[in-house]
């Protein structure tokens, strides 16, 4: 028996069912059912097939690389900046656990809202880095989902930092003064620019992946098409925008967790209590002013 494929004769309503009878082919092709098809003919007919099978196979296949079957060079440190990423949001609300003892209304207003900022750090976690990492480590095949899921996560997180955040850290600056406020949007606006570098990176790459997926008619890239349209410069790009967000965020807990160490230490005190320190109540209990060491 040949071992090429190819010289094994094929019937036309058999091949011309299995790519589809309505295809230009099988239109084209003077054929009988049941009857053998010309050899050129069978030729185009198996290239038709493989092509189609290919596709198939490209499409169904685990793909592991931002929705590509074939790895992605520089994609591994894209995954090492964005766990790291993760793993310190997650510890932005470690310390909210606080229970204060103090009747002062205004401290327990305070600890609360710490927590309001303690939350929305972590929350960029659930929003922006467990979605790219799951774009990164794709298998769907869907080029596209995965890439929208990640941007509409940092659209809801910018849409928070620009319209929702500068109330809420006015609210905190009526409650201890505008230091801690002050450093909380230091903080933030790091971020913000942060995920701006992100939201570019991440849509340029997208660009070119599907760019060439439409040249490749198929997201089985071949290598030198993914090398022309996916540089390794486009993907350390969102590693750098990645560790660009996580630089940040060190100093927001930090103004967090510092405050409540705060609040705890004033919790502690007596009310006639005065304790110099840049952060302070700006209201007067009793006949003295309540400040935080």
């Amino acid at each position: 028996m040949s071992s090429d494929i190819r010289s094994v004769p094929i019937r036309s309503d058999i091949i011309l069912t299995l790519i589809g009878g309505s295809s230009n082919l099988g239109r084209s092709a003077s054929y009988q059912p049941g009857r053998q098809l010309p050899k050129q003919t069978q030729d185009e007919v198996y290239d038709r097939g493989y092509q189609l099978l290919y596709k198939t196979c490209a499409l169904s296949g685990p793909v592991p690389n931002f929705g590509l079957p074939g790895p992605v060079p520089g994609s591994s440190q894209v995954i090492d900046v964005s766990d790291q990423t993760s793993s310190l949001l997650q510890t932005a609300t470690h310390n909210l656990n606080t229970s204060l003892t103090s009747n002062y209304a205004k401290l327990q207003a305070t600890l609360l809202q710490l927590g309001t900022f303690a939350y929305f750090t972590a929350s960029i976690d659930r929003s922006v880095v467990i979605p790219l990492l799951a774009l990164v480590r794709d298998t769907s095949g869907n080029v596209g989902d995965n890439f929208k899921t990640v941007l509409e996560g940092i659209n809801v997180t910018q849409d928070y930092i620009n319209n929702t955040l500068p109330g809420e850290l006015k609210k905190l600056e009526l409650l201890i003064n505008h230091y801690v406020s002050d450093r909380l949007e230091d903080g933030f606006g790091c971020v913000r620019s942060g995920l701006n570098r992100l939201s570019a990176s991440v849509t340029s790459l997208q660009s070119a992946i599907m760019a060439a997926v439409k040249e490749a008619e198929t997201v089985s890239l071949p290598v030198n098409t993914l090398r022309r349209y996916v540089s390794l410069t486009a993907v350390h790009d969102i590693a750098r925008a990645v560790n660009a967000v996580r630089i940040c965020i060190p100093s927001i807990i930090e103004s967090i967790n510092s405050t409540i160490e705060r609040l705890k230490t004033a919790d502690g005190c007596e009310p006639t209590t005065s304790v110099h320190a840049e952060f302070r109540f700006p209201q007067h209990i009793g006949t003295n002013a309540l400040t935080l060491p």
